[in-house]
């Protein structure tokens, strides 16, 4: 299942969305089991944003730090900004808005450093959702 195509199955494919879920528990294993991790990586983020979307917080929590770990051992800078950017979701659904803006901040920081417009307007979106009164939003 290619990147996105799970956000289809469990948002706007109705019915559908138990066999995106079970599909997104067993591709990090199966992405494991060949030994790839970048794939391991992806999928545990897809899985992570499953679980935000179905309210088990703490799956999605360890889910994505799982994620991030790996694209940090690998030096995935793109799959940081990304996993980064679905863990300050994540603390911006739990109420913590300090910790959702230092990810989005770092997710940022990243996306700039490796020229990455679509993570970069991901961190200024998920900056600009939070509720809080943020400082001016970062420019170039």
């Amino acid at each position: 299942m290619a990147k996105g195509e799970i956000w289809q199955t469990v948002s706007y494919r109705p019915g559908l969305g138990a066999c995106g879920r079970q599909h997104s528990r067993t591709a990090p294993q199966s992405r494991a089991d060949l030994g790839n991790r970048m794939g391991e990586s992806s999928a545990l983020s897809e899985l992570g944003a499953v679980r935000r979307l179905t309210g088990d917080y703490r799956g999605a929590s360890q889910a994505l730090q799982t994620a991030l770990g790996i694209c940090r051992d690998l030096g995935d800078r793109l799959g940081q900004a990304e996993a980064l950017n679905e863990v300050g979701t994540l603390h911006r659904v739990c109420g913590d808005l300090d910790q959702a803006g230092v990810c989005h901040r770092q997710a940022l920081d990243l996306a700039r450093a490796i020229d990455s417009s679509w993570d970069e307007a991901s961190a200024l979106a998920g900056w600009d959702a939070a509720p809080w009164p943020p400082t001016a939003l970062p420019t170039r």
